[in-house]
């Protein structure tokens, strides 16, 4: 009886061990036409996303699925740093990205793909740091994920003369400085029926 308690507390120590998620970084951008968002693409652990990790984009780009299928991401965390971004290539009207821990450190999240198509993004974003970015420069966004944190954001919607709209569709509970920069008079920065901004 007297070894069943130091073993006991061993085999929880190893299991909390376990439980600690591991940080996996994207090593290069995926080509055209790839996608590592739901694959092991180019992630260091050559392994797709899984709940276990947290997964870190410090490279352009981190590209969508090149396809018209709403997508989960499977990882426990994704977080954009500076240099590194999330760029949009779906096929459909509308495609819906589900991340929920979506965290901008300095990255950018993109719209690359038609002018009459929208990402959505749902889950949870929180904004840290300084040089975060929402670029609707080839599509539109509409964010429906509740949008947390302190740190600095940058929301352009179009470019040139081109028309793009982002539209925050969320709660949020952001209490950092935000600039909003319209490339054109119809190029808008909007609340959508659910959204709210503190």
């Amino acid at each position: 009886m007297k070894s069943a308690i130091p073993l006991l507390a061993l085999v929880f120590a190893s299991a909390a061990v376990r439980l600690v998620a591991a940080e996996v970084n994207l090593t290069t951008g995926d080509l055209s036409g790839t996608s590592s968002f739901n694959a092991a693409g180019n992630w260091s652990n050559a392994a797709p996303p899984s709940a276990g990790n947290d997964y870190v984009v410090a490279v352009q780009w981190l590209r969508t699925p090149a396809d018209a299928n709403n997508h989960i991401f499977a990882g426990a965390s994704l977080r954009l740093d500076t240099g590194g971004g999330i760029i949009y290539k779906g096929t459909a009207a509308t495609n819906t990205y589900t991340i929920a821990d979506l965290v901008l450190n300095g990255g950018t999240i993109r719209s690359g793909s038609a002018h009459t198509q929208t990402m959505a993004l749902a889950g949870n974003l929180t904004v840290v740091g300084t040089g975060s970015t929402l670029l609707a420069d080839q599509a539109n966004f509409t964010i429906d994920s509740v949008l947390a944190g302190n740190g600095d954001l940058q929301l352009t919607a179009g470019t040139g003369s081109s028309v793009h709209s982002i539209t925050l569709n969320a709660g949020n509970n952001y209490t950092g400085n935000a600039t909003v920069t319209s490339a054109n008079a119809s190029s808008k920065v909007v609340l959508g029926p659910a959204g709210s901004w503190k």
